[in-house]
C-alpha cells in the first residue's frame, strides 16, 4: 500500500506516496490523535476503506482509539 501509518506512544503519523492521495508524497508531521490523522488523510485524497485497511493491519482495535 502507499499509505504508511505509524503508531507512537503519543499518537499516530502517516506517509502517503503515489498512487494513493493526490499523486504526491505527503507526510503528516508529528504524532496526533487518530481522528485528526484520518481527516488529514481524507483531505489528501485517500479513500476511507484504504485508510481502515492499513489501520486494521496495524492495530485491530484502532476503532476504540477514535475518541481518545
Amino acid at each position: 500500500m502507499s499509505i504508511l501509518i505509524k503508531r507512537h506512544p503519543n499518537g499516530y503519523s502517516a506517509t502517503v506516496t503515489p498512487p494513493e492521495g493526490r499523486d504526491a508524497h505527503w507526510e503528516s508531521g508529528p504524532p496526533m490523535q487518530l481522528r485528526k490523522l484520518i481527516d488529514l488523510l481524507q483531505q489528501q485524497g485517500c479513500h476511507q476503506t484504504d485508510i481502515a485497511d492499513v489501520l486494521y493491519e496495524l492495530n485491530p482495535q484502532w476503532v476504540r482509539e477514535l475518541d481518545t
